[in-house]
């Protein structure tokens, strides 16, 4: 597995990558990085690309100045992967705050979805209560 750093615009992600072949993105959850994906890159490497990145502001990824805006910037993060592997679609996979933000992209930009996996995903946390 290799990592790579993808730039040279703010903000740079690290990315882990192993195998050829379709691209399989996999996006961590809050408090989490790359590395949650690890097992799940050396299982998928003999059949895809698979790889999982740092959004912006975690792991070993950078940061911008100012407010973040969630399903904007990181969803420009996970295109951002995408088009470094010049993949017009990609399998996406996220997990927890993860799978929000590549549902928000699908939503956005279904062209560059061949498939969507969301564990442990919400509405957001204007849908939860306290109950």
């Amino acid at each position: 597995m290799d990592t790579i750093i993808i730039g040279p615009h703010a903000p740079r992600l690290a990315v882990s990558v192993a195998g050829q072949g379709p691209l399989v993105l996999m996006v961590h959850g809050m408090g989490g990085d790359r590395t949650t994906w690890h097992a799940q890159i050396e299982a998928l490497q003999p059949y895809f690309t698979a790889a999982s990145v740092d959004l912006r502001g975690y792991g070993d990824s950078g940061d911008i100045d100012g407010p973040l805006d969630f399903h904007r910037d990181f969803g420009d993060d996970v295109l951002t992967v995408l088009d470094h592997f010049n993949a017009p679609r990609a399998h996406l996979v996220g997990l927890s705050m993860g799978s929000r933000v590549v549902r928000s992209l699908a939503l956005r930009h279904p062209e560059r979805v061949a498939s969507l996996v969301l564990a442990n995903g919400s509405a957001g946390f204007g849908a939860m209560t306290g109950g």
